[in-house]
């Protein structure tokens, strides 16, 4: 199908810095040094040199520990053969056993322990509804969990349960004072407002036990006006062991009508150069006129300056200054506080710039897209995590006839004259420049690449609105044989190949009629496909060819649950998905009129060394 494409022009200039990354050592792989760059590879707090004496004839012992495995857990020699466990509370870096926590945090990966949550914005029309984290622990000990927020810390026994398939969240079990066991999940119940209720349903949208704080948590005006500038105090959560984490508003599954989620990355996968990316516009429809995207971007550090080159007028707010478009605009934040902006703005391609590691969120309150509205949003990897090469999966089409259903992206460039090549017709650019926005629609999946590594680009996925077409809309619904009412808006950042990893623990909610896990593999060298096991069916099957070329990507899905039943021994809850080559793996979750996606995890390295200063070009 074809789709219309849009650009817009970014203000500022791009320096090319030099390449900072070499090959990994051998026992290493993509799961552990993305995009073959040693750089995240380096010996965590000074480490000792891991090198070995030459041998004889000038080569390394081949048996000298050099490496590490791909999760982290034993030490590797040269040829990548397995040399020692590390103790249960160490992981390796560099070959060598470190502290867990710290050997994530090199890695800079999905996986970590120190996360900074800023509460995202949600539709005016409702007050905040609740606002839920997800940690699943991955490692091999008990994960401990601090929560605290504004200087106050929160006990985690209180608001943090244990999930249980097939029963309510209100007998789910606590998190015990021992600590989070290894393979399991944490739902935390951080926030609400105690009045949320949905107006349509009459369902109340707090949360189902009593949150750590009983009461909003976004920036003031949140669930009121169209227009939300302030700043607000984000969560600090800490863990002693590496945790994926994610995050969902609201929870609560078809009764809430409004979920979006998405992956969170630890504060060490946290960059200082950022690209705005916001979902799309509203695409017309019953709700038009609702064009409230927001961004938020959050500190870790006290006396942290961040500077804004706009490609629009941001409006001011209480404790925000307004940064006209194209002025660099300066604002100081602690840790732990974020600024918002939103209103009726498309600031996709602004330049946010910081002299310390910062997260950046793009988030749509009242999302529209040909039909009602959800509450999206997408935690942005910095510009140095983008990759050049994408095995985009479309996610299951939702028309009752099983025919193809059209899917939205958005493109960001990040530096001049980018050439796309597609292995399929794709309506998408050929070329793209820093800071420019294409959107387009594809119904089929397909691989995105540029030139090269210097040249990176971010690419985002859309679901549409339920009843988008052959639909008479109304609170029955109605319409032709293709009236879709299964899912909502949702926005999703694609993970670049060269950020995959090869395992996988993550949580679905168990609220929802459907899940569907979306997964991409790539052949190896050899020429060929390695296996992905799923806990639930064993071996994943089904596997298609993406794209129209040598079939150098596959995609298969999976469903846990359809319309309310089971897949087997499937069941909502947590997962562990695993192969022995790194893969893609999309979460994506459905109901009537609602929906949620995040990507299971991946990894934030470097995989460039592009840097955009917040400067007009002369």
């Amino acid at each position: 199908m074809l789709g219309r494409v849009r650009l817009g022009s970014l203000l500022g200039g791009v320096i090319l810095l030099g390449w900072i990354g070499a090959s990994c050592a051998h026992g290493d792989d993509l799961a552990q040094c993305p995009g073959g760059n040693a750089g995240m590879c380096e010996p965590v707090d000074g480490g000792a040199d891991s090198s070995q004496p030459a041998g004889e004839f000038g080569e390394a012992d081949s048996m000298a520990v050099t490496g590490c495995t791909a999760d982290l857990r034993a030490t590797t020699d040269a040829q990548g053969r397995r040399v020692a466990d590390c103790p249960p509370s160490l992981a390796c870096n560099q070959g060598k056993c470190v502290d867990a926590c710290a050997a994530h945090a090199a890695t800079q990966g999905s996986l970590g322990c120190d996360f900074v949550v800023s509460t995202p914005s949600s539709d005016n029309m409702y007050l905040p509804p609740c606002f839920t984290v997800f940690l699943a622990n991955g490692w091999t000990t008990e994960a401990h969990i601090t929560v605290s927020r504004a200087g106050t810390a929160y006990d985690v026994t209180e608001f943090g349960r244990m999930p249980v398939p097939g029963e309510p969240p209100q007998v789910w079990p606590p998190v015990p004072t021992s600590g989070l066991p290894a393979g399991q999940v944490a739902v935390l119940f951080l926030s609400s407002d105690p009045n949320s209720q949905e107006s349509f349903s009459g369902s109340m949208m707090t949360c189902p036990i009593r949150p750590a704080i009983n009461a909003s948590t976004a920036v003031e005006g949140a669930g009121k006006w169209m227009s939300v500038m302030g700043r607000g105090a984000a969560f600090h959560i800490q863990t002693d062991a590496p945790v994926t984490a994610y995050d969902i508003l609201p929870f609560g599954g078809r009764s809430s009508y409004l979920a979006g989620a998405s992956l969170l990355y630890p504060t060490s996968a946290w960059g200082t150069n950022y690209l705005a990316a916001v979902p799309q516009r509203g695409l017309g429809g019953t709700f038009s006129g609702l064009e409230d995207q927001w961004a938020q971007v959050v500190a870790s550090s006290d006396g942290t300056t961040v500077t804004l080159l706009p490609t629009v007028d941001l409006p001011s707010g209480p404790g925000v200054i307004g940064a006209p478009r194209g002025v660099a605009t300066t604002y100081s934040l602690n840790a732990g506080e974020f600024v918002q902006w939103q209103d009726t703005r498309e600031m996709s391609g602004t330049i946010v710039s910081a002299d310390k590691p910062i997260a950046f969120i793009g988030g749509y309150a009242t999302a529209h897209y040909g039909g009602p509205i959800d509450s999206i949003h997408q935690q942005i990897p910095p510009i140095r995590a983008w990759g050049h090469e994408y095995a985009v999966a479309a996610f299951p089409t939702r028309n009752k006839d099983h025919s193809l259903e059209p899917i939205s992206y958005r493109l960001v460039g990040a530096v001049d004259g980018t050439r796309l090549t597609y292995d399929w017709p794709t309506a998408g650019p050929d070329i793209i420049n820093a800071g420019q926005v294409a959107d387009f629609a594809k119904e089929t999946s397909f691989v995105v690449r540029s030139q090269d590594a210097d040249h990176p680009f971010f690419i985002g996925q859309h679901m549409s609105s339920c009843a988008q077409k052959d639909c008479v809309w109304s609170e029955d619904g109605g319409g032709g044989p293709n009236c879709v009412t299964l899912g909502d808006p949702e926005f999703v950042a694609q993970m670049p190949v060269a950020q995959q990893v090869s395992n996988y623990l993550f949580f679905t909610d168990p609220t929802y009629g459907t899940t569907y896990l979306v997964f991409t593999r790539r052949r190896d060298v050899g020429g060929y496909f390695h296996d992905v096991t799923l806990d639930c069916v064993g071996t994943v099957s089904g596997w298609t060819k993406i794209g129209g070329g040598a079939g150098e990507f596959e995609t298969a899905s999976v469903a846990l649950f359809e319309g309310g039943v089971r897949n087997g021994s499937c069941d909502n809850g947590q997962h562990m998905a695993s192969s022995d080559a790194p893969f893609g793996l999309t979460v994506w979750g459905l109901d009537e009129a609602v929906s949620y996606a995040y990507s299971a995890g991946g990894h934030a390295a470097p995989l460039n060394a592009v840097e955009i200063a917040p400067v007009v070009p002369k």
